[in-house]
């Protein structure tokens, strides 16, 4: 029986918790999504609100203060929708993202990211049809898994483990 894989130097990896709040409404027939532009993402790209959660803060805490921070809206946490992981992000991080279902009980919509503390980060806030936000890169992971599945979803990508099977096959 073969042992399940470990990557590489996992004990150097510093592991991250995010949580990411997916809020739908319906405007006539039409579904739509409640997306952030992070303009200081390496690339900038749309997302779900969400971000890194803090020391002592549990996942719902996190979701609903990022939620409010980057739309200026205040969401009830629902059930967990997916969980991902990316192990080995820049060589250094074990990333995990919960994504949770939401909903807006309160607020307005800060469409130009104004609720942001340090005023950077995200500077957009946008409601999308589900077909144009599956047009996103960033959301077809998502999305397509959702779409799939009746339930919560799990997906790893880890880094260390590609890299080390592809020096092994280079060798």
């Amino acid at each position: 029986m073969r042992r399940p894989h470990r990557s590489s130097f996992p004990h150097a990896l510093k592991r991250v918790d995010c949580v990411g709040v997916l809020l739908t409404r319906r405007e006539g027939a039409r579904e739509e999504i409640l997306l952030v532009w992070n303009a200081d993402w390496k690339v900038p790209g749309w997302s779900l609100p969400g971000g890194a959660r803090e020391p002592g803060e549990s996942l719902e805490a996190t979701a609903v203060r990022e939620a409010w921070e980057e739309t200026g809206l205040h969401v009830e946490v629902g059930s967990l929708l997916d969980l991902y992981e990316i192990i080995g992000l820049g060589g250094r991080i074990h990333l995990v993202v919960y994504t949770f279902r939401g909903r807006e009980i309160g607020g307005s919509l800060a469409a130009d990211g104004g609720c942001e503390p340090a005023g950077d980060g995200v500077t957009r806030a946008c409601w999308f049809s589900l077909e144009e936000a599956r047009r996103i890169p960033e959301m077809r992971r998502l999305l397509g898994e959702l779409t799939r599945s009746g339930g919560a979803t799990y997906s790893v990508d880890d880094h260390l483990c590609a890299a080390t099977m592809e020096k092994r096959e280079a060798s």
